[in-house]
């Protein structure tokens, strides 16, 4: 089982979320939260590196509900995550580059206040970083 399919494993068996997982996109739905699209990006280097699909990117903008990313770290209850607004900042910062319709984004860069170590953690960054 990859770490995509351990992150919707856990969220389903011990957070309760109904997860459907497409590709690396999970769905999360609870009673209690409004549905949330995650773009769930993995990496097993020791100094992380992803792409961030441009034409993914567009797709979740216009389809005007809530959305973020995870950058998974070697682990799938360790990474980084972003709400849209940060999403922006991290694909217009000098520091991502671009090539063939994919941001590349170098652990190095990201402020170390998005990142998780458990899925607690995960949890509470969601729901406090998409309250508007």
């Amino acid at each position: 089982m990859n770490t995509v399919e351990k992150l919707k494993e856990s969220l389903s068996s011990e957070y309760d979320f109904r997860v459907t997982k497409t590709r690396n996109f999970l769905k999360l739905v609870k009673e209690d939260f409004d549905t949330y699209t995650i773009y769930v990006k993995e990496s097993n280097l020791h100094d992380g590196f992803w792409g961030l699909n441009e034409n993914q990117i567009i797709n979740l903008k216009s389809q005007n509900k809530r959305w973020g990313v995870v950058l998974l770290i070697r682990e799938f209850d360790k990474g980084y995550y972003f709400n849209p607004d940060e999403v922006e900042a991290l694909l217009n910062d000098p520091r991502t580059s671009y090539a063939v319709s994919d941001f590349k984004i170098h652990e190095r860069q990201i402020e170390k206040n998005k990142y998780f170590k458990s899925i607690s953690e995960f949890i509470k960054l969601i729901y406090h970083r998409t309250e508007n």
